[in-house]
């Protein structure tokens, strides 16, 4: 029986005034000193003088980034209530996103300035589902959610290659691109058939590429889209408890799903590129060596193969960044001792919490959370509280 049923709509335009870089005023043009370089004057001087000069054009037509948001929800209670269910669906349109442009010619004699090009639409599902009861004295709840959602790019200013698997356009925001990879080399290996494209320096257990274009060459016009982005298109998450004579425990699980990270820097060269940096555990064993050829997951390890094998982007270095974590976990207890009251305590609570405690994850050697770079990013930490409440 239905207790309880809401239907929303609601549509707006919002606007968006980031900040580009350091430019503050997008209209102003920027102005410098030019210290080294400069300007002569006169006949038979050699000498540059100092002076000021037009950096960047100023774009007196700038304005800020718009969003036509429309949003359509429905809240329904189920069950005397005790059970309900939150659904929304939304699409946002944002034009004018603030970008440089990418057909720059290049030969200009100052820097173009920040333009309204970019236009991206978004939409997506949220799903909110709650149930609270009650088992004799025992009080409960579960809360679930679940959202999806994407994007896609609609116009930003593309030099489109002329191979459309390269396009931008069309695809998501921060969707990762790079080479196919077939696989390490061994003598005589195809690829469905074909001879597979390598330098004349190949050995085996270096990496190969597929030659998308089929020129006989591996370079960037090989590149194409590869996995997921950054950011997980689906997202969801658990909480439930309950309470019983003043002891109570509660728990939330937290997952995301379809989002991939690129290895970076010394998370796929071994010894980074200057070698000497570190070396870690998992590119020693996993490298490709005769005996772990049917295993490896790093190529052979060899200073003059790697420019070939860890300079290119490519799906090898692409990694599924899927998790379920276990968010907060508190347990709980409630103590009315008669004497309590005598001392002025009118709650005595002792108490035990946990963030982060376990997570479950394919990455394994670093947090799907964080970027796999060496960029100093802060680590989820894990987290575990005891301790008392008192009241008077």
């Amino acid at each position: 029986m239905v207790d309880f049923l809401k239907v929303r709509a609601s549509y707006g335009v919002v606007g968006n005034d980031r900040a580009i870089g350091n430019y503050r005023y997008l209209y102003l043009p920027d102005t410098y000193v030019a210290g080294a370089t400069g300007y002569n004057f006169g006949v038979n001087v050699t000498a540059n003088l100092p002076g000021i000069a037009e950096g960047k054009i100023g774009n007196p037509i700038i304005t800020w980034e718009t969003s036509y948001k429309q949003n359509y929800g429905l809240d329904i209670g189920l069950l005397k209530n005790r059970m309900t269910i939150n659904l929304d669906v939304f699409f946002e349109h944002r034009v004018g996103i603030l970008s440089t442009s990418n057909s720059d010619p290049g030969y200009n004699a100052m820097s173009l300035p920040v333009l309204n090009l970019g236009k991206v639409d978004n939409s997506g599902t949220e799903l909110t589902l709650k149930w609270r009861d009650k088992i004799d004295k025992i009080n409960y709840f579960v809360n679930m959610n679940l959202s999806y959602t994407k994007n896609k790019i609609i116009y930003q200013d593309e030099v489109l290659s002329p191979y459309e698997y390269q396009w931008r356009t069309g695809r998501q925001v921060g969707q990762n691109f790079g080479k196919e990879w077939i696989g390490f080399y061994s003598v005589g290996m195809t690829d469905n058939g074909k001879p597979v494209v390598v330098p004349d320096n190949i050995k085996p257990g270096d990496n190969v590429y597929r030659d998308l274009n089929e020129d006989g060459k591996i370079d960037k016009m090989d590149d194409t889209a590869i996995g997921y982005p950054n950011y997980p298109t689906l997202n969801g998450g658990i909480t439930l408890g309950f309470n019983y004579k003043g002891f109570s425990f509660s728990m939330m699980w937290a997952g995301a799903t379809m989002t991939s990270r690129l290895l970076q820097e010394t998370f796929r060269e071994p010894l980074g590129g200057s070698n000497n940096r570190s070396l870690m555990q998992i590119q020693y064993d996993n490298r490709w060596t005769p005996e772990t050829a049917a295993t490896a997951t790093y190529p052979r390890a060899s200073f003059d193969s790697k420019g070939y094998n860890y300079g290119y982007d490519s799906d090898l270095w692409l990694k599924d960044a899927s998790y379920i974590r276990l968010k907060t976990i508190e347990v709980s207890q409630n103590l009315n001792l008669p004497f309590f009251k005598k001392m002025g305590i009118s709650q005595f609570r002792v108490f035990g919490n946990a963030y982060n405690l376990f997570t479950f994850d394919y990455l394994k050697f670093a947090d799907p959370e964080t970027q796999t770079s060496s960029r100093p990013t802060y680590p989820t930490m894990r987290i575990v509280n005891a301790g008392l409440n008192i009241s008077f």
